[in-house]
């Protein structure tokens, strides 16, 4: 399956794209909670779980979303930073 790369598809990606929970952090809308009630709306959520995109899952799901384990996923950025006694590393 070929994915044409557009900005928005990759701001998805990263994380910063325009969910409700992206533009809650820097306080341009009020609440993060997805317009389907069921959690914040972030890029994880739209992907597997938001109750208004469940046709849409039903109809591309030939395996491509299943959600993997915890353990499985790739790690997190803060935690492939070495732990030093440096103040930013207090705030992970």
């Amino acid at each position: 399956m070929k994915i044409t790369l557009t900005p928005n598809f990759t701001a998805m990606v990263m994380a910063h794209g325009k969910t409700r929970s992206y533009l809650h952090r820097f306080k341009i809308i009020k609440s993060p909670v997805c317009l389907c009630a069921n959690g914040n709306q972030t890029v994880e959520h739209i992907i597997y779980d938001c109750g208004k995109l469940n046709n849409e899952r039903k109809k591309t799901n030939s395996g491509h979303f299943k959600r993997r384990p915890l353990a499985s996923r790739e790690k997190r950025v803060s935690d492939q930073i070495p732990k030093t006694d440096h103040p930013f590393h207090k705030l992970y």
